[in-house]
């Protein structure tokens, strides 16, 4: 039973990493400074999250560019994934907690 949990989380998660290429290569495309954290699962929900670290005033910028291709791939591919803009300094902080 575990095993076949650990799987299906797998699938998930290789499912969702596809997912979140693409949205990196919209963000790269309009914010090619852009650094990013790994993608990792919310706790207690089916979304992943992406951290996007950007310029300050990027972060509106960022969410309006991938706002229709999430909801594209949400309704595509069933896969939930929130982008949170982070500013480009706290790169490498452990502080940062979603």
């Amino acid at each position: 039973m575990k095993l076949a949990r650990t799987l299906e989380r797998l699938g998930a998660y290789q499912q969702a990493a596809a997912c979140a290429e693409e949205v990196k290569a919209v963000i790269r495309s309009r914010f090619p400074e852009a650094l990013f954290d790994p993608l990792r699962p919310a706790v207690g929900s089916d979304v992943w999250v992406l951290g996007v670290y950007t310029h300050d005033d990027d972060g509106w910028g960022v969410l309006n560019a991938v706002e229709d291709f999430l909801r594209d791939i949400l309704i595509r591919q069933q896969v939930a994934i929130a982008v949170v803009p982070l500013p480009l300094h706290h790169y490498l902080d452990e502080d940062i907690v979603y």
